[in-house]
C-alpha cells in the first residue's frame, strides 16, 4: 500500500504535467482548475503514507537504474522527507488554486505555466524523498531546470529573462559543487544509499575527505538557499508571477540547502568545521538579508530580502545541534515561515492586481479597500516580527533561546555573537513588518486610488488559509510543538506553552519590540523613505559584470595568444599532442627502436593483399596531398572524396563490411552537400574573396607540425597495440549471439551494448542540423545582398533529361527496398539503421534533383524535422522502457517468432534510420532552394529558426521581371515528374 501510495505521490505531477499544455490550448485560463487534480492527488497519498506504519515505510523496495554507478530508486521517507513532501504538495494546492484566480486572460501560455509547476513539484518531491545521494542530485538539478523556466515564464521582459538566467547559472554552478562533494562520499564510503551512509561510521583517516565533501555539500546549499555571497539571485527572480514566488522563494525551492542541511546533519554534525561555517554563515546572512529589506522600497523585494535572511537563520540553527543530532524545533521554524511568507507573497499579487504598484512609496489605505487582505496582511506581518498570539512568536523564542544556551555554553565572545546576530536581526525585522503594516493605514494615493479595483474573495482565499495556520498554531503552541515534532528527528521533545513566567528570552523580546517602536517613530517623524540599497551592495551588478565579461576576456585572450584565426587552435591541440608523445618517446626510447626493428616498411611475402593495402594508404596519402595543393573547390572537393573512398576501400581489404558500406555512403552524402555550397559560394561571389595572406614562417609551421603529427600517428600504430591485453571487441564477438540475440557485432554494438552512445549520437545530429539551418538563416550584416536572376526553372539542379528522371524515379522503390533489406538483416549480417537511413536519404536526393523541390516535399507530406525528432523520440522511448519491467535502461526486450529472435532493438535501429533520413533531407532541402537565390525556408518555418526582426542571407533583391516570390513553389506545368 505505501509503495503504491509512494509511486502515485511521485509521479502524478510528471504525468499531468504534459495534459496541462494540451489543455491549457483548449481552457485557456480556466487550465488552473484542472490542474488542481495533480497537487490534491499528491497531498492526499503524502498524508497516506505519513498516517503508514512506521514498519512499512521502512520496508520500500528499491530499484536499479545505473548499477554501474550505484545510482539506485531508493526512498527515505522518514519524518524529514514527509514533512517537506506535505510542505511541496499542500502548498502546492494553495499556490495552483490561489493562480487560478491571478492568472487571468491578460496572461498566456497557461497551460505551460502549469507544466512547468508541475513538473516542478515532481523534481522536488523526488529531492526530498531520494535514499540515493546520486538520484537527489538529479532530482535537484531539476528543480533548477524548471524553476528556470518558472522564474522566466513572461519572456517578453527583461527582468524576467534576466533573473531567469541568474537564477540558473548561479543554482547550477554551485550545484556542481554539490557534485563533487556527492562524489567524495560517494568514494569514501563506497555507497551513495543514505541508509548505508549514516548507519557507518567515519572511516579511518577519512576526516579530511569528508570535510571537503561538506565544504563541496555547503557550496550546493549556500547557492540554493540564496545564503550570502549568493543571495543576490533571489530577489532577481522575483521578476516572475506571483504564484510562482510564493510557492519557489518561500515554501519550496529556496529551502532545499535547509533540507540537505537537515539530511546531511548525521553526516558532517560531528565534523569540528560544521558548526563555525553553518553559524557564521548562516547568522551573517540572517542580518545582511534584513538589513537589505529594510532599505529596499519594492514590495516582492522587501519580502525577497526577508526570505533571504530567514533562510540564513534556518541553516545556520543546525551549527548548533549537538553532536550531529538535529536542534529541538528545527521543523516548527521551516513551517511557521513557509505559512507566513507564502501568505505574504500572495497578498503582495493581490495589492499588485488591485492597485497596479508595488512600490510602498505609492500605497495607503489598503485596509480599508480590502480588508479581508489588510487582515491576512497585518497576521502574516506580525509572525515575520514575531508577535504574540502567533507562529512566529514561538519560532522566535526558540530561536533565541537556542542563541542564549549557546552564549552560556561557550561564556566567550564567540558564543555571544550568535545572540547579537539573532538579536538584531529580529529588531530588523519588525522594523520592516512596520513599514509594510504602514501601507494599510491612512490615505490611499492618487495614483493606486484611480486604479484600484477590488479583488476577488478567490484570489484572497489562499492567503487567508495561511494566516488561520498562522494565527492557529500561534494560540495553540502546544499543537504547533506535536505537529512539527512528529516529523523532527531531534531527541529532545518540549511542551510549549503561551507563557513560561518572565524569562531572560521574553524579555529580549520585549526589549525589541519596544527599540523597534522607538526606530519606526524616529524614522516616521523624519518622514524620509529609504533611498534604496546602495549600489555597492547590488552583488547582482558583479555577476552581470561576469556574465558580460566573459566573453569579452575570452576575445581579449585570444588576441594575446594569437588565436584569432580557428586554425591556430588546431595547430595548438596537434602541436600539444605531438610534443607530449616526443616526450614520452624519449623516456620510452628503447622498446620504441625495438618495436620499429620488428616493423617492415614494404610488406612482406607473395601474397597480394598486403600490396593492395600499402597501394590504397599511398593513394589516400597522394589524394589528401592534392586537397591541399588544389586551389579550385571542384577538384579539392573530388581529392576529398577520394580520400574517403580510399578509407572505405582499407575498410573493406580489412573485413569490415559495416564500416564499408557507412563510409560510402557517407562520402556519397557529403559530396552532394559540399557540391551545394560550392555552388552556393560560387553564387555570392564567395570565391573571389581575397585569401588573408600566410606568411613563410607560419607556413613553415604548419608543414612541421602536419609531418609531426603523421610521424606519430605512424608509429601510434606500432608503439600503442599490446597482443597480450584483452580487448573489448572480443567479449562483444563471444557474447554477440547469447547475449544481444544478434551475430553481427557491429550492429548490437551500437544498439544494445553502447546504445548509450548511439542515442545521444542521434540526437546531437539532430541538433547540429538545427544548428546549420540556423546558419542558412544568419542575419546579412553588411553589404548588399547581390542580385541575382531567377526563374523558375533553376529551382532544377539539373538540367531535364528524360531517361536521367526515368532512371531515378523508377529506382527509387528498388533503392527503398534496399534499404528495408538492409535495416531488417542489419542485427545479423552487415547493414542496420544508419546504413538504410544513408540509403533512403541518397533516393530521396535523387529524386529531389530530377523532380524538383516542390513535388518532393509534397509527395513526402511530413516535416524533415519533425520525422528526425519521432526517431530520437523512438530512441529514447526504447531505452528507458526496461523501467516500467524494473530492469536496467537499454535493457532490450525479445520475443522468439518462428524461431527467429525480435527485440527492441529494432525500434531503436528504426529511430536511428528515421534520424539519418530527417537530418538528410532538412539540410538538403534549404542547401537546395538558397542555391538558386531562394529563401532557405518556407513561410511557416520562417520564425523557428531565426527572429523575426532578422533578415534571412538568402533573401536577395530580385531583378525585374524575374522575381519568384519566396513563398512559391514550381507551378503544375513546370513541376517535372
Amino acid at each position: 500500500m505505501v509503495t503504491s501510495l509512494l509511486w502515485v505521490l511521485l509521479l502524478v505531477p510528471w504525468l499531468s504535467a504534459p495534459l496541462m499544455v494540451l489543455l491549457g490550448r483548449r481552457l485557456g485560463p480556466r487550465v488552473g482548475w484542472a490542474a488542481l487534480l495533480a497537487p490534491v492527488v499528491a497531498t492526499v497519498s503524502a498524508v497516506g503514507i505519513t498516517l503508514a506504519p512506521q514498519a512499512e515505510r521502512q520496508a520500500l523496495p528499491a530499484y536499479e537504474w545505473v548499477p554501474q554507478l550505484g545510482a539506485r530508486i531508493a526512498f527515505m521517507p522518514d519524518g524529514l522527507g514527509l514533512f517537506f513532501a506535505l510542505l511541496v504538495s499542500g502548498v502546492g494546492v494553495l499556490v495552483t488554486l490561489y493562480a487560478a484566480f491571478y492568472l487571468d486572460g491578460s496572461y498566456r501560455h497557461h497551460g505551460r505555466f502549469y507544466c512547468f509547476l508541475q513538473l516542478f513539484m515532481g523534481a522536488m518531491l523526488w529531492t526530498v524523498l531520494s535514499g540515493n545521494l546520486l538520484v537527489l542530485f538529479v532530482a535537484w538539478e531539476l528543480t533548477g531546470i524548471s524553476s528556470f523556466f518558472l522564474i522566466g515564464f513572461l519572456t517578453e521582459k527583461e527582468l524576467s529573462r534576466r533573473g531567469a538566467r541568474m537564477a540558473l547559472v548561479t543554482t547550477s554552478a554551485t550545484g556542481l559543487s554539490l557534485l563533487v562533494g556527492v562524489v567524495l562520499i560517494g568514494q569514501l564510503y563506497g555507497t551513495y544509499e543514505l541508509s548505508a551512509i549514516f548507519t557507518q561510521g567515519v572511516p579511518p583517516g577519512g576526516e579530511g575527505l569528508l570535510t571537503a565533501a561538506f565544504l563541496c555539500c555547503f557550496g550546493g546549499i549556500a547557492g540554493k538557499s540564496a545564503l550570502f555571497p549568493f543571495s543576490y539571485w533571489l530577489p532577481n527572480a522575483m521578476a516572475a508571477p506571483t504564484p510562482v514566488s510564493a510557492y519557489l522563494h518561500s515554501a519550496t525551492m529556496v529551502k532545499l540547502g535547509v533540507f540537505l542541511t537537515a539530511r546531511m546533519l548525521p553526516l558532517f554534525g560531528d565534523l569540528d568545521v560544521f558548526a563555525p561555517v553553518v553559524l557564521s554563515v548562516g547568522l551573517f546572512t540572517f542580518v545582511f538579508g534584513a538589513g537589505l529589506a529594510l532599505l529596499s522600497n519594492d514590495l516582492k523585494a522587501v519580502l525577497a530580502y526577508t526570505t533571504v535572511a530567514q533562510l540564513g537563520a534556518l541553516v545556520g540553527q543546525y551549527g548548533w545541534s549537538p553532536q550531529g543530532a538535529a536542534p529541538f524545533g528545527d521543523i516548527l521554524h521551516i513551517l511557521n515561515h513557509t505559512l507566513y511568507k507564502a501568505g505574504l507573497f500572495m497578498v503582495v499579487g493581490v495589492i499588485d492586481h488591485s492597485a497596479g504598484t508595488r512600490d510602498l512609496r505609492e500605497l495607503g489605505g489598503l485596509f480599508r479597500r480590502m480588508p479581508l487582505t489588510g487582515v491576512v496582511a497585518l497576521i502574516a506581518l506580525a509572525a515575520m516580527a514575531g508577535v504574540p498570539l502567533t507562529s512566529g512568536f514561538i519560532s522566535k523564542e526558540l530561536l533565541l533561546e537556542s542563541g542564549l544556551e549557546l552564549f552560556h555554553s561557550r561564556q566567550s565572545l564567540l558564543g555571544a555573537l550568535p545572540l547579537v546576530a539573532l538579536l538584531l536581526g529580529s529588531l530588523l525585522h519588525v522594523l520592516v513588518a512596520l513599514r509594510v503594516a504602514k501601507r494599510f493605514f491612512g490615505p490611499m494615493p492618487e495614483k493606486a486610488a484611480s486604479h484600484f479595483h477590488a479583488p476577488s474573495l478567490g484570489l484572497q482565499f489562499p492567503a487567508s488559509v495561511l494566516a488561520l495556520g498562522v494565527m492557529g498554531f500561534g494560540v495553540v503552541p502546544a499543537a504547533f510543538g506535536s505537529a512539527t515534532g512528529f516529523f523532527s528527528a531531534s531527541p529532545e521533545v518540549r511542551h510549549l506553552s503561551l507563557w513560561h513566567g518572565f524569562t531572560p528570552v521574553l524579555l529580549m523580546s520585549l526589549s525589541i519590540f519596544a527599540l523597534a517602536g522607538i526606530l519606526f517613530a524616529v524614522g516616521t517623524r523624519a518622514g524620509k523613505a529609504p533611498a534604496g540599497i546602495p549600489r555597492w551592495l547590488e552583488f547582482e551588478r558583479l555577476f552581470e559584470r561576469g556574465v558580460e565579461g566573459a566573453p569579452v576576456f575570452g576575445q581579449w585572450l585570444d588576441r594575446v595568444l594569437g588565436f584569432t584565426r580557428p586554425s591556430h587552435f588546431l595547430l595548438l591541440i596537434v602541436g600539444g599532442l605531438v610534443t607530449a608523445l616526443a616526450a614520452y618517446g624519449i623516456f620510452a626510447w628503447e622498446g620504441l627502436v625495438q618495436r620499429i626493428s620488428l616493423s617492415a616498411p614494404l610488406p612482406e611475402g607473395s601474397e597480394g593483399e598486403p600490396w593492395i593495402r600499402f597501394g590504397a594508404c599511398l593513394l589516400i596519402g597522394i589524394s589528401a596531398l592534392l586537397a591541399v595543393r588544389l586551389r579550385r573547390p571542384i577538384p579539392q572537393l573530388f581529392a576529398v572524396s577520394a580520400v574517403g573512398l580510399g578509407i572505405a576501400f582499407l575498410y573493406v581489404l580489412y573485413r569490415a563490411p559495416d564500416l564499408a558500406l557507412t563510409q560510402l555512403l557517407v562520402e556519397t552524402a557529403t559530396l552532394l552537400m559540399v557540391l551545394l555550397l560550392v555552388i552556393r559560394f560560387k553564387r555570392d561571389r564567395a570565391s573571389e574573396q581575397p585569401v588573408a595572406p600566410v606568411s613563410r614562417g607560419a607556413r613553415v609551421i604548419r608543414f612541421g607540425v602536419s609531418i609531426a603529427a603523421g610521424l606519430v600517428m605512424g608509429l601510434g600504430v606500432l608503439i600503442f597495440p599490446n597482443p597480450g591485453q584483452e580487448h573489448a571487441g572480443t567479449y562483444y564477438l563471444e557474447t554477440t549471439v547469447p547475449l544481444a540475440k544478434g551475430a553481427n557485432a557491429v550492429n548490437t554494438v551500437l544498439v544494445d551494448y553502447r546504445g548509450f552512445d548511439t542515442m545521444f549520437e542521434i540526437t546531437v545530429l539532430l541538433i547540429a542540423a538545427l544548428g546549420c539551418l540556423g546558419l542558412l538563416a544568419r542575419v546579412r550584416r553588411v553589404g548588399k545582398p547581390t542580385e541575382v536572376k531567377v526563374s523558375v526553372r533553376d529551382l532544377f539542379p539539373v538540367p531535364e533529361d528524360f531517361i536521367l528522371r526515368s532512371v531515378v524515379v523508377f529506382g527509387v522503390f528498388p533503392l527503398n527496398l534496399l534499404a528495408a533489406f538492409i535495416f531488417f538483416r542489419g542485427h545479423n549480417a552487415p547493414g542496420g539503421g544508419f546504413i538504410a537511413g544513408l540509403v533512403s536519404a541518397l533516393s530521396l536526393i535523387l529524386l529531389v534533383f530530377v523532380s524538383g523541390l516542390g513535388w518532393v516535399r509534397s509527395a513526402l507530406r511530413i516535416n524533415p524535422v519533425t520525422l528526425a525528432a519521432i526517431g530520437v523520440g523512438l530512441a529514447v522511448g526504447t531505452t528507458l522502457l526496461p523501467l516500467v519491467f524494473g530492469l536496467p535502461l537499454l535493457s532490450h526486450l525479445y520475443v522468439d517468432i518462428l524461431g527467429i529472435s525480435l527485440g527492441t532493438t529494432l525500434v531503436f535501429d528504426l529511430g536511428v534510420y528515421l534520424t539519418v533520413v530527417g537530418v538528410t533531407l532538412k539540410l538538403i532541402y534549404p542547401l537546395m532552394k538558397s542555391v538558386h537565390g531562394r529563401s532557405a525556408f518556407a513561410p511557416d518555418e520562417l520564425g523557428h529558426f531565426y527572429a523575426e526582426a532578422s533578415e534571412s542571407i538568402d533573401e536577395l533583391e530580385s531583378v525585374p521581371g524575374t522575381e519568384v516570390p519566396p513563398d512559391a513553389e514550381p507551378s503544375p506545368e513546370t513541376r517535372r515528374i
